[in-house]
């Protein structure tokens, strides 16, 4: 119980808290670890149930409950697997926008996105919406391109209507992200094949690079104005774009990552913003955490970037 043992103010003191009033927070936990060759993911909403997620979000003034916990269910295949727990995903989260509540899934490994994003689709039908990808990796292979063949590694690509069709075609009509409103954040580790897709679609990706050369405020302002541009936007995190020293949870830890400032400067503008309907945070992996530090940033994201006003507005 450590979470709910320690203030939360001092869980991680550099990421700002929003507290004016009481916003509404429904969490759907996304158990898969279908996509990552490593297991563990699959753990991650039960062991923060256990820690007290919910408590620790009451004292950082949020009023939060599980919507849900969705487990995965064997198939045919790993993609057929997938492509099935996506669709109750996918459900869950469209009937959160359509009740207008603020939602935040947590993942599970990063193919849970196909879910989440496709419910947001849902709930709007069909109309676009813009996506912050936060990722050390571009999460933009198909399964001719990969080289692992690991799903989680596909996500994005199924998300712009590239891949199997399996994964490609649960909206109808698709896809489900347009180029010009989808940006990349925090990208260190990707391969040749899915750069060129984004390359050619036009998507734009700040790497680490020019986040250290221009600061995270001015990339989060671009980032910003690209996804506003639909209307309605959400934030995708994968734990592996942080640093390990922050967030050492992930069962494929990237060095170089985003520090705590980063961090800090990407969610601060986010709870002010207009159109924002929701987060997911993916592959936290609790086996590999230290002292339950990761679980503890995932409280304290949530807190930081959770509006003060809920409401979908899908």
């Amino acid at each position: 119980m450590l979470m709910r043992s320690t203030p939360a103010p001092d869980t991680h003191p550099g990421i700002e808290k929003h507290t004016d009033s009481k916003p509404q927070l429904s969490l759907i936990g996304a158990a898969s670890s279908l996509g990552c060759p490593k297991p563990g993911c699959e753990q991650s909403p039960e062991q923060l149930q256990k820690l007290g997620l919910i408590e620790t979000l009451e004292m950082n003034g949020i009023a939060a409950h599980w919507e849900t916990l969705l487990k995965t269910v064997p198939g045919p295949s790993v993609t057929q697997a997938v492509a099935e727990f996506s669709q109750r995903l996918a459900a869950s989260v469209t009937k959160q926008l359509t009740d207008q509540h603020f939602f935040a899934v947590i993942g599970g490994d990063h193919s849970c996105a196909i879910g989440t994003w496709n419910g947001v689709y849902g709930a709007r039908h069909g109309e676009p919406f813009g996506l912050i990808w936060v990722d050390a990796h571009m999460d933009s292979h198909t399964p001719k391109s990969s080289h692992s063949g690991a799903l989680h590694g596909m996500p994005l690509a199924a998300l712009l209507g590239f891949g199997d069709e399996t994964l490609t075609g649960l909206a109808k009509p698709g896809p489900v992200l347009q180029p010009k409103h989808l940006c990349l954040l925090g990208v260190r580790s990707y391969e040749t094949e899915e750069a060129e897709l984004l390359e050619n679609l036009g998507v734009r990706v700040f790497d680490m690079q020019e986040i250290a050369q221009r600061g995270m405020e001015a990339v989060m302002n671009e980032a910003l104005d690209i996804v506003r541009a639909a209307g309605n936007f959400g934030l995708s995190i994968d734990l592996d774009a942080l640093d390990p020293e922050l967030a050492p949870a992930v069962s494929i830890p990237e060095p170089g990552g985003l520090k705590l400032k980063h961090l800090n400067e990407l969610l601060k503008p986010l709870p002010q913003t207009p159109g924002f309907l929701g987060i997911e945070i993916a592959e936290f992996n609790p086996r590999f955490d230290q002292q339950h530090k990761t679980a503890r940033l995932i409280s304290t994201i949530l807190s930081a970037c959770t509006p003060r006003h809920s409401g979908g507005n899908a």
